[in-house]
């Protein structure tokens, strides 16, 4: 997989945006954990028809639909580029743990889900949205793997196309 395209795609098509605060300060178990979530904040995300938000849990990702489009052949290409296992997951629908692996990060792998989203190829699909509940119980889904997407098969190249199914 070229990772250097990935990235200048992902770089020219998505940014993230923090939710919270800055910093952050919580206690988890007996320790004191105190988070910097050095993005801009989701009220400076661009808006407007060009632009979709997608919520990712952890961040909100903006992607610029006009860009992402233009992009569109170019990481259409990267995921048929992919291992045939990977192909595999990517067609039953991989949760943000798995692509991180994948593609070497994790906030990588989230704008990745955002921008197939806005193309059409997958939806994402947030535990937030899909089952509602508290933050507490939200971040313990995500924290298993409950942020993924719908599923992605790449369209079969003219001469793999199935033939005529014909019924008796």
């Amino acid at each position: 997989m070229d990772y250097e395209k990935l990235r200048k795609i992902l770089d020219e098509t998505t940014r993230a945006y923090r939710k919270g605060p800055l910093v952050q300060t919580r206690r988890d178990a007996d320790i004191e954990v105190t988070e910097v979530d050095n993005f801009p904040s989701t009220r400076e995300a661009p808006s407007g028809p060009n632009f979709d938000k997608v919520d990712m849990v952890f961040f909100d990702v903006s992607v610029n639909r006009g860009e992402a489009e233009r992009y569109r052949r170019e990481f259409i290409g990267i995921l048929n580029g992919f291992s045939d296992q990977e192909k595999a997951m990517m067609k039953d629908g991989p949760s943000y743990l798995y692509l991180g692996g994948v593609l070497g990060d994790q906030g990588i792998a989230l704008r990745f889900m955002a921008l197939g989203s806005t193309l059409g190829l997958w939806q994402v699909l947030n535990p937030a949205k899909m089952m509602g509940g508290n933050d507490d119980q939200i971040a313990q889904a995500v924290g298993r793997g409950y942020l993924l997407i719908s599923g992605y098969s790449a369209d079969p190249s003219p001469s793999k196309k199935p033939g005529k199914i014909r019924r008796s």
